[in-house]
């Protein structure tokens, strides 16, 4: 990759993110501007001068979040602007309303492994017809010995019922690699490695999954995800349009896990299968 192209991901990266911080400016404004409503109507004949002290100090805090949201509107406007002038325009991405910088369009030549050409991984297919009785093998996680955060624990045990339930020949903690990394799950002779984002943070979620990719098998944890949208801020295609932009390098395959299914993702032109219906 070249620097130019370098500085213009870096910079779609950067509006990406105040886009999603406008998003966010726009949840908080419209929740104090409730409560400012709220707080008004509800002390009307009230004698106490805390009352509209505190209902001018939200409505400043008000002007100011307007004034913000306004300001990053205007530098997204200027650094979108720039963005194109290196040659890196952006179109709309699926599901952006937000007002947010939309990420550009998709890489033409490279493959979902991020290799120029390089040749497409099948994607893993069910071993069995979906059963609501089947299970994992393998022993669950459990929190009390690996020391994770329970409800990360919760949703990949959660996840690997999901699976075994839709039919993927699956098990839990299944020995580690020979570099010493101990993914959470084997599938169908793969490791995998299980994510359950919480955030609404498309960069964050990049970088978690490249992270558990790696640069190399030495330091590889998985190059399969499963990637557990239960209670994650971020949509399936916000997230499509972050990995579209900015190919991993090693990242094989996703599965996307949320309410109860399983939804083939990555590579993108695999047909996305719903399963445990």
């Amino acid at each position: 990759m070249s620097l130019l192209s370098e500085l213009v991901e870096q910079l779609r990266a950067l509006t990406d993110d105040t886009g999603q911080t406008r998003t966010s400016l726009d949840a908080v404004r419209t929740q104090l501007g409730d409560s400012v409503g709220f707080i008004t109507a509800a002390t009307v004949g009230s004698s106490s001068p805390l009352v509209p002290e505190g209902v001018a100090q939200w409505q400043a805090a008000l002007d100011r979040l307007d004034e913000a949201r306004a300001n990053i509107r205007v530098g997204d406007e200027a650094m979108n602007a720039y963005i194109a002038l290196l040659g890196g325009g952006h179109t709309a991405a699926p599901g952006n309303h937000s007002g947010g910088a939309s990420p550009g369009p998709p890489p033409q030549t490279s493959s979902p492994t991020g290799e120029p050409g390089g040749e497409r991984p099948p994607a893993t297919p069910p071993r069995f017809a979906p059963d609501s009785a089947r299970r994992p093998r393998g022993e669950p996680a459990n929190a009390d010995i690996t020391g994770g955060n329970p409800t990360d624990i919760r949703r990949e045990n959660e996840a690997a019922k999901v699976l075994a339930e839709a039919g993927y020949d699956i098990e839990q903690n299944p020995p580690s690699r020979p570099n010493g990394k101990a993914p959470d799950y084997m599938i169908d002779g793969q490791w995998w490695d299980c994510y359950s984002p919480t955030g609404s943070s498309t960069r964050t979620i990049h970088t978690s999954i490249r992270n558990k990719v790696g640069k190399s098998d030495a330091d590889r944890q998985a190059d399969r995800i499963i990637l557990n949208l239960d209670g994650c801020g971020a949509t399936a295609e916000e997230i499509r349009a972050r990995l579209e932009r900015s190919p991993i390098r090693g990242l094989q395959e996703i599965k996307v896990v949320k309410g109860g299914k399983v939804t083939q993702f990555y590579p993108w032109d695999t047909e996305a299968a719903h399963h445990g219906d």
